[in-house]
């Protein structure tokens, strides 16, 4: 729908009282005829007809100086805005308006203009504060001088004819912002002095940037009541908000570091609020901190959050945290236009707090969450699924602003522990208490960073402990726990069928049978996930509607929960077994290490580093640097060497030892990777443990990372085996002095066999390696 309206003015200007001007279509007129002459086919046809209906009303071609005219011809307006606007466009959503030359006096507007700008109690255009208004006028005299010079002296003048405007919009509320942009086609400047043009100075228009830049010099040579403008003017206006709020969020984000975080993270949620266009929500964006690899749910960093904290003593806190860890492990959005439509208790628990539409958008990056975006309102119809398109765009932004609170989370924790603890161990601390001492002493002279911790010329020993097919018995548990689920859905599904009429069990039925033969040989990545949306999304809903018949139904699914674990109605039995296992091997394996570990440093400070994978791996460093106050022997190396393989075979019998109390039955492999050239380590301060340092050491590092996988040459054999202990060497001489320490255990019946002398497969980026190979 669009408007003819009598007038519709806004007197604040100034410009129109300087020109003269007349409300006409003879330049519309003439732009027809020209696109009729320059067109071709039916674009030419269509002009021409649009021409031949105009010309029937020739009180249209002259001069209008009363807007009631215009009433008698709707069709005019009609066939001219069909013209202006393709066919194509989206004419009831394009914001449009006709005006007189050189005047914000509207005669004619669309009504999607009406809605935006136009108070209809008043009659008057909705403005901003007179700062916008004296940009506008300004804009205005600019481009009146463009024309000018541009017909009567031919100088081109490049100028932005988008003029950004906003202003609070009287619905919402809210500050929108719009892109207002002229358009001069259909008004002509015709001079109306008496006397000739005067010739123009030099230096009134700049030649390289061919800009106005003395505006005023303009205005005394050639006055404005020297021209008639003729014609109409048409503007419209583009809904640049989402741009805008982009833009301002990014400059939120870049002014976190000096502002609070409750006013950066209030700051976002008002922008957010003007992206949706709506006041009546409620906005919380909440940062997800991990502390030890698990989130912390704080109050502090959530507050006033609807649905990620609810009090302690509320009777719907349970169902709350189990619906938060749900959400944390499988992260999707919530999306509940209508509360009202919901039966959970968590819903009730909203409407309760007077909301009756909710929306929960995840926030990761790299498959890591950094956190969530809550909206929730008081009304149905404010939430839909263009909220989510508009929430999208801005995503970028939101990871952003919540990445650098969690980095800031961080850094105080760690501030915290510098200030009041240290993980160091005694054996290496006091280098890094000089290094510290170092920078304190010189920064205000020198203004150097701070210095890194280096231990030069250490010797490096590196042993691991995995579990054997570890991969495999995992995936194996996975296979066993769906098989059997699948299979108790099968039972019940049977008693199901003859209970009810209902087709859907029977595909259900089908799609179950499907599943058992496919995982029968195997599961695939895809094939898990489409597992576990089966069981949660088809079968757990059909089940618990159908639990409340009486009779066999209700006795066969109660049977069918009763077997599954409670939260996430999975069977969880092979896997929880396989993981019982796996704790209890590397809880003993750490443990004898910690115990070790101790009393090596008795011998000779060392420095000793273990980190869990499925198994345990170790380094340990030992040398002149790392304690220099007491003298070093390499006896205190062949020493360590000693314990390494001691301790290794200890470790074949624990978990060997440990197998019959174990759920799953896992075996262990033990691998030692011998490295007589001592090395230089450095601290890396942004993974907080040490690294080799320069590239001459780069190659143990990748042994290290290659050799769990070493195959044995020509045989496709692993190297590492159960009840053996592995040890890899690239020089002849670093064998030696093992094989010495092997014929040793040997004779006390700690190792027993035959040495096995043995070559491996090459590895990328490691060739020529050897092994030896004992049993235990």
């Amino acid at each position: 729908m669009n408007t003819l309206v009598p007038e519709c003015d806004l007197d604040l200007f100034t410009v129109e009282e300087l020109v003269s001007t007349k409300l006409s279509f003879r330049p519309f007129f003439r732009l027809l005829k020209e696109y009729t002459k320059s067109s071709e086919g039916i674009l030419k046809r269509i002009y021409e007809e649009v021409l031949n209906q105009l010309e029937q009303y020739p009180e249209l071609q002259e001069p209008i100086y009363d807007t009631q005219i215009l009433q008698k011809y709707p069709e005019v307006l009609s066939l001219l805005k069909t013209v202006i606007f393709p066919l194509l466009s989206e004419n009831d959503k394009e914001i449009f308006a006709l005006s007189y030359p050189f005047h914000i006096r509207f005669f004619y507007y669309s009504e999607a203009f009406e809605d935006v700008f136009i108070d209809k109690d008043s009659g008057k255009i909705l403005v901003k504060e007179s700062e916008h208004i004296q940009k506008l006028n300004s804009t205005k005299l600019h481009h009146a001088y463009k024309w000018i010079l541009g017909k009567y002296y031919g100088i081109k003048v490049d100028m932005n004819e988008e003029v950004p405007y906003s202003f609070f919009n009287k619905k919402t509320g809210l500050l929108t912002h719009y892109l207002i942009k002229p358009d001069k086609r259909f008004l002509d400047v015709n001079y109306i002095g008496t006397e000739p043009l005067p010739k123009l100075e030099s230096g009134l228009v700049c030649d390289g940037k061919n800009e106005i830049i003395d505006l005023e010099t303009l205005q005394r040579l050639l006055p404005l009541n020297q021209f008639e403008f003729e014609g109409f003017g048409l503007i419209t206006v583009k809904d640049i908000t989402a741009e805008t709020c982009l833009h301002e969020m990014k400059n939120i984000v870049l002014r976190m570091p000096s502002e609070k975080e409750e006013v950066s993270y209030s700051a976002l949620s008002e922008t957010i609020k003007v992206l949706l266009g709506t006041a009546n929500v409620q906005v919380n964006l909440i940062p997800y901190l991990r502390l030890n690899d698990t989130y912390v749910n704080a109050h502090e960093y959530h507050r006033g959050t609807m649905f990620i904290t609810p009090p302690v003593s509320s009777i719907y806190y349970e169902e709350f945290q189990k619906a938060y860890d749900k959400f944390l492990q499988y992260p999707h959005v919530v999306f509940i236009p209508n509360l009202l439509n919901e039966e959970t208790s968590i819903a009730g628990y909203l409407i309760e707090q007077g909301f009756k539409s909710y929306l929960m958008y995840p926030i990761q990056s790299q498959d890591r969450m950094l956190g969530v975006l809550e909206i929730a309102s008081s009304s149905v119809s404010e939430l839909s699924h263009e909220s989510l398109t508009k929430i999208n765009s801005v995503l970028p932004i939101l990871e952003q602003a919540l990445d650098y609170h969690i980095k800031n989370f961080n850094d105080k924790i760690e501030r915290l522990i510098k200030q009041k603890f240290t993980s160091l161990q005694p054996s290496v601390e006091w280098k890094f208490n000089e290094v510290a001492w170092e920078y304190l002493k010189n920064r205000a002279t020198t203004k150097q960073p701070m210095g890194n911790v280096v231990f030069e010329k250490v010797y490096p020993l590196y042993g691991a402990i995995d579990i054997r097919n570890s991969s495999i018995e995992r995936n194996k548990a996975l296979q066993q726990d769906f098989m059997e689920q699948l299979l108790l859905i099968h039972e019940t599904l049977e008693v199901l069928r003859n209970e009810f009429v209902l087709p859907l069990l029977d595909e259900l039925n089908f799609k179950n049978d499907g599943f058992i033969q496919k995982i029968s040989e195997g599961i695939l990545p895809d094939e898990e996930m489409n597992i576990n949306f089966y069981f949660e999304e088809e079968i757990q809903p059909i089940f618990k509607h159908l639990q409340g018949e009486k009779g066999k139904a209700s006795e066969a699914i109660a049977a069918y929960f009763a077997k599954t674990e409670p939260f996430h109605q999975h069977i969880f039995t092979h896997r929880n077994a396989f993981e019982d296992s796996l704790t209890k091997i590397n809880a003993t394996i750490n443990n004898f290490l910690e115990e070790e570990r101790e009393i090596l440093q008795e011998a000779y400070p060392n420095y000793f580093e273990k980190y869990k994978t499925d198994g345990v791996e170790y380094n340990i460093y030992i040398g002149q640097s790392i304690a220099p106050n007491k003298p070093f022997n390499p006896l205190y190396l062949k020493n360590l060497r000693l314990w390494q393989l001691i301790s290794m075979a200890k470790i074949v019998k624990m978990t060997e030892d440990l197998i019959p109390q174990l759920p799953v039955p896992l075996h262990t492999t033990q691998l030692i990777l011998i490295h007589s050239n001592p090395i230089d380590i450095s601290f890396r301060k942004d993974e907080r443990r040490f690294d080799t340092e320069g590239a001459y050491n780069l190659r143990y590092e990748i042994m290290k990372k290659r050799i769990d996988k070493a195959l044995v040459k020509n045989t496709g054999e692993r190297l590492t085996q159960p009840g053996k202990i592995a040890m890899v060497y690239a020089n002849h001489k670093d064998a030696e002095e093992y094989v010495s320490y092997i014929t040793y255990l040997q004779s006390k019946n700690i190792l027993s066999g035959k040495v096995e002398h043995l070559e491996l497969e090459e590895m990328q980026g490691v060739y020529g390696l050897k092994a030896l190979r004992v049993e235990v």
